[in-house]
């Protein structure tokens, strides 16, 4: 300028500059921050949260078992034939084996978001097609789901350096059981923890238990459908049934087989084994199991009777555990007619599977089996004054219920047979001795079970 003044070109602030001069001197800015925090607020309150994000990656484990035969020999003619055919499955990523003596692992990983049972079927659906072509001897120990959150288990047994151990090897685990019950009901165990039994039902006497779930401090108890024993417990765990695990089962004969899980468990749900692994990793133990197999290995290494057993000793059609006799042979008693006032004996037992955890809530089961009723020789009924459809009281030592006749002259003199399904029969007492003796009379009242 003429008078000596210069003048300066302000800079130009571009498009950034010019919305931050907008917003600096704008009267909505308060607004749009307040709004901004509200929705942040409302998006930590509505949006579901996870301490471990899950993504769905499933993965099979599948095991061959070929017992005498070396490494080399698996892994050229079971473990690569198998790997060619399995890597023909539709979303298969990775594929990962491992060949050793007796046997193989191999790990299948699929894409991810793939279902697990979308995965598990189009395992199985191959290896059934390749099961005819595996070498002599070779055979499927077990294929079994995994997912990227699984975690360890757990082997849990009781041992005890002392005359008690030998004791609790003879009499078997249920007077174990038993003993612990009766412990709890004199206030001398404080906690008890109850696997898959319903015990307020299945043990003989039923007022032990009572008082055992009265007086204990802490009752956990793991099962499937929330049980009278379940309903009395300050913990209950959700487990899966024995079709969503995989593990090993001893039969009635003692033979100890191989069982596969077939199906998912239910969201929620998981093997007892994982939930003992849990609360013992919560409580600080370093446990770290990974498959069921790693626990019957640990079984197998600690308990006398099964040194030896494998999965793959276990193929095709199971193995006796060592030191495991047979119960002596039970001969049939000429039955006698028990003298008035004496009482009858009662006789009872499952019909058509009607008597487990499971096949007590099948319809079809209940509607073939028919309700529960009290049956009698026609003698016996005669004697009593009772017809089919009449209502009898069966008193034992600790109490008492009526259930409706039925004639049956399968039913020896002197006794009363009634189906265990739903009868809760330990209510009438404990047996003891030669069994339990109940007095029959005609109910003066409507059947109390079965009607």
């Amino acid at each position: 300028h003429g008078d000596g003044r210069c003048a300066v070109k302000a800079p130009s602030t571009g498009i950034a500059g010019r919305l931050a001069a907008l917003f600096l001197h704008s009267r909505l800015t308060p607004l749009t921050i307040l709004a901004s925090v509200l929705l942040g607020l409302l998006a930590l309150v509505t949006l579901p949260r996870e301490e471990e994000p899950q993504i769905q990656v499933p993965m099979v484990d599948v095991r061959l078992a070929w017992a005498g035969h070396g490494v080399h020999e698996v892994e050229r003619q079971l473990t690569s034939p198998i790997e060619r055919v399995l890597w023909q499955i539709p979303d298969l990523e990775y594929l990962y084996s491992t060949s050793d003596a007796d046997g193989a692992l191999l790990i299948l990983r699929f894409k991810v978001g793939l279902a697990s049972d979308q995965a598990l079927a189009r395992v199985r659906s191959r290896l059934d097609e390749a099961l005819p072509a595996l070498p002599p001897g070779a055979a499927l120990a077990s294929v079994a789901p995994r997912a990227i959150d699984d975690v360890p288990v757990l082997a849990g047994y009781f041992l005890e350096q002392s005359a008690r151990a030998n004791q609790l090897r003879r009499e078997g685990f249920t007077d174990a059981a038993r003993d612990a019950l009766a412990a709890a009901a004199e206030g001398k165990v404080r906690a008890l923890w109850i696997v898959s039994d319903d015990v307020l039902v299945s043990a003989a006497d039923r007022a032990t238990v009572e008082r055992a779930l009265e007086r204990c401090e802490l009752v956990i108890v793991n099962e499937m459908f929330l049980t009278r024993t379940a309903a009395r417990a300050h913990v209950v765990f959700p487990v899966a049934a024995f079709a969503e695990k995989d593990g090993t089962v001893l039969n009635s004969e003692r033979r100890l087989q191989k069982s596969n899980r077939a199906i998912s468990p239910r969201r929620g749900s998981r093997a007892d084994w994982e939930v003992f692994q849990a609360v013992a990793q919560e409580l600080g133990a370093d446990w770290r199991y990974r498959t069921a197999e790693d626990v019957f290995r640990e079984i197998a290494r600690t308990v006398p009777g099964y040194a030896g057993l494998s999965y793959a000793t276990l193929l095709p059609d199971g193995a006796r555990p060592s030191g495991v006799t047979l119960a002596a042979q039970v001969k049939p008693v000429e039955a006698t007619a028990a003298a008035t006032g004496e009482g009858l004996w009662l006789l009872a037992g499952g019909t058509l599977f009607a008597d487990g955890g499971l096949s007590a809530r099948s319809a079809t089961l209940a509607k073939l089996a028919g309700g529960s009723r009290a049956r009698l020789s026609p003698a016996e009924a005669s004697r009593l004054g009772l017809a089919a459809g009449d209502a009898v009281e069966l008193a034992g030592p600790a109490g008492a219920a009526s259930w409706p006749v039925e004639i049956d002259d399968s039913v020896p003199a002197g006794a009363v047979f009634v189906p265990s399904a739903g009868a809760e029969l330990n209510r009438l007492g404990v047996p003891s001795g030669a069994g339990l003796r109940v007095k029959a009379r005609k109910a003066a009242g409507a059947a109390t079970v079965g009607a």
